[in-house]
C-alpha cells in the first residue's frame, strides 16, 4: 500500500529584525497587517521544530511567498532556517512574487520613517537560492522566462508532487501562458502513465471560495476555470494555495464530473498560524490543520492568543483609535491601510461618534434602532430580544476572525445571532429590490455582501478537517470535527 504523510504551510512571510527599530513607522506598519513580522522568524523556527520531530509526516511543502517582500537579508535568514528543517524532512518550496518584491514594496522601519530598500532578490536568483528544496530532485523541470521554474517530484512510492510556478502567465497576471500549461498536461499525463497519484501546490487561489466578491481579481490566478477544468480532468486530487491568507478548502466539479480538492491555507506567521496535515492511502485521504501553539520570542513565551490579539487588532486598534478623539493617530493608522487620508480628515467627526457608538452598544440596542428606521422590517424582534446582551463590536471581529481561520466562532444558521447579522445586512439587498430599474450589478455586489457574511458565520464547510473515501464520487466524510 503506498502512503503518503506530508504537511503544508504557507505564506512565512520572514521579515528580519535587521529592518526595523520596532518603533513607530514599524507600529504602524504591524498594526495594519494581519501577520505578525517582527514575530515572523519566532514563529517559523517553532513550526519548524514541531514539524521535524513530527514523526507522523515525511516532507514539508510550502506555497510561496517566503519572504515578507523579497529582501535579500529575509532569504538568507530564512533559507538557514530551512537548512534546519532539511535535516529531518524532506522541504519542498515554490516562491511567489513577494519574493522578488513584484510591487516594489520592500521597506525597512526606524523611527518614524520607512524607506525603499534596493537589496532585494531577483526572479532570476530565486530558483538557484532555492534549488536544494525542490529543483535539485526534479524528475521535470519547465524554466518560465521570467527566470522562475515550476517543478515535479517524486513526493513519495505512488505519489507526485507538482509543484508550479503561476506568478506570471505572460499577459501581467498570475496564472500559466499556453506552453506552461501544455508542460503541466503532459506530466500530469506522465505521472497517470507510471502510475501516480498527484498532489500539486501553487501560490494564487485557483477556486473562488466564500464568495467571488471576496476572492476575484488579484487573489485568483488568471483563467482559474480553464485551470480548474485541467487539472481536476487531468488527475489532480489536491491543490493547495495560498495568497488570500484565508483558510478554506472547496471542492470543484469538472464539466466532465472529475473532482479537484483545493486547500487554502493561511499564512503561518498570522492567526491562526495554521499547519496542515495530510494522510494519503489506498482507501482513505484525510486533512486536518494544527496549530502553531507557542514560540518564543524576546525571551518570552506566547500563545495562540497573541495571535488573535494581533490579528483582531488590525480592526480594534483602528476604532479605538477613532473612538478615543485622537485624530492623528487615527489618520496615520487609516493611511497605513491605504485609506485617503483627506477623505479621513472630512468624516473624522462622524467617524468618531459612530466608532464610540459601535463600542459600547448591545444587539439589543443596536436592532431596535434599525427597526425603528425600518418601520420594523430590519431585524427579526425575536431573535434580537434572545440575542440582546451581545456586543455589536464582539460580532464584528468575531466575522473578521472567521474569515482567516476556516470560521471557528461558528454561529449556525437559524441560531438568533446568525439572524440578527444576516437579516441586518440583508436590508440594502432588500431595499433595492423594491426599488425599480435598479442596477443588477449593484443589487448582485450586496447579495454576495449577504452571503458572504452569512458564509463567515456559517460555512458548509469545516474548512479545519475533511475525511473521504478515495474511490468514492463523493466527499464521504466533509465533516465537523469539534
Amino acid at each position: 500500500m503506498n502512503k503518503a504523510r506530508f504537511a503544508v504551510i504557507s505564506d512565512t512571510h520572514y521579515f528580519s529584525p535587521r529592518l526595523t527599530d520596532g518603533k513607530r513607522a514599524y507600529e504602524l506598519r504591524s498594526d495594519s497587517d494581519q501577520k505578525c513580522l517582527l514575530e515572523s522568524g519566532a514563529i517559523i523556527d517553532s513550526a519548524f521544530k514541531t514539524l521535524a520531530l513530527d514523526e507522523t509526516i515525511d516532507s514539508v511543502l510550502i506555497c510561496g511567498d517566503l519572504t515578507c517582500d523579497g529582501e535579500t537579508v529575509g532569504h538568507e535568514e530564512f533559507i538557514e532556517k530551512l537548512d534546519f528543517l532539511r535535516q529531518y524532512k524532506k522541504v519542498y518550496v515554490i516562491t511567489s512574487t513577494h519574493d522578488w518584491a513584484s510591487d516594489e514594496n520592500a521597506r525597512k522601519f526606524f523611527g518614524d520613517n520607512e524607506q525603499v530598500i534596493d537589496d532585494v532578490a531577483s526572479k532570476e536568483e530565486l530558483t538557484k537560492l532555492y534549488s536544494r528544496f525542490g529543483p535539485d530532485e526534479a524528475i521535470a523541470k519547465y524554466e518560465i522566462e521570467n527566470g522562475l521554474c515550476s517543478y515535479v517530484v517524486q513526493l513519495c512510492d505512488g505519489f507526485r508532487l507538482f509543484a508550479l510556478n503561476d506568478d506570471q502567465n505572460g499577459a501581467g497576471c498570475s496564472g500559466y501562458d499556453e506552453n506552461h500549461m501544455k508542460w503541466i498536461v503532459s506530466q500530469l499525463n506522465e505521472a497517470k502513465k507510471t502510475g501516480n497519484r498527484v498532489i500539486a501546490m501553487q501560490h494564487h487561489v485557483v477556486l473562488q471560495h466564500y464568495t467571488p466578491l471576496l476572492t476575484k481579481g488579484g487573489l485568483c490566478c488568471a483563467d482559474r476555470e480553464s485551470v480548474a477544468e485541467k487539472f481536476a480532468d487531468n488527475g489532480v486530487e489536491l491543490l493547495f494555495v495560498g495568497h488570500s491568507h484565508m483558510h478554506n478548502i472547496t471542492e470543484y466539479r469538472s464539466t466532465a464530473g472529475n473532482k479537484l480538492v483545493q486547500v487554502n491555507v493561511g499564512s503561518l506567521i498570522g492567526y491562526p498560524a495554521p499547519i496542515v496535515k495530510v494522510n494519503i492511502d489506498d482507501e482513505y485521504t484525510s486533512v486536518h490543520t494544527e496549530y502553531v501553539k507557542k514560540f518564543t520570542y524576546c525571551g518570552r513565551e506566547y500563545k495562540l492568543d497573541y495571535l488573535l490579539d494581533h490579528t483582531r487588532g488590525v480592526l480594534e486598534k483602528v476604532i479605538n483609535s477613532a473612538a478615543s478623539g485622537d485624530k492623528k493617530d487615527f489618520t496615520e493608522r487609516c493611511a497605513a491601510l491605504g485609506l485617503h487620508s483627506k477623505a479621513v480628515e472630512k468624516l473624522y467627526f462622524a467617524i468618531r461618534r459612530l466608532a464610540a457608538y459601535i463600542k459600547r452598544v448591545t444587539v439589543g440596542e443596536f436592532a431596535g434602532l434599525v427597526n425603528r428606521l425600518t418601520f420594523g422590517k430590519g431585524i427579526n424582534k425575536q431573535a434580537a430580544n434572545e440575542a440582546a446582551e451581545k456586543t455589536v463590536i464582539g460580532l464584528v471581529y468575531d466575522i473578521f476572525l472567521n474569515l482567516f481561520d476556516g470560521c471557528s466562532r461558528r454561529y449556525k444558521k437559524g441560531t438568533p445571532i446568525y439572524t440578527v447579522v444576516t437579516d441586518f445586512v440583508s436590508i440594502p439587498s432588500r431595499a433595492l429590490r423594491h426599488i425599480p430599474f435598479a442596477p443588477q450589478k449593484i443589487q448582485a455586489v450586496l447579495d454576495e455582501i449577504t452571503e458572504l457574511v452569512g458564509l463567515l458565520m456559517d460555512d458548509a464547510y469545516d474548512n479545519n478537517y475533511f475525511r473521504y473515501k478515495n474511490e468514492d464520487e463523493k466527499l464521504l466524510d466533509f465533516c465537523r470535527k469539534r
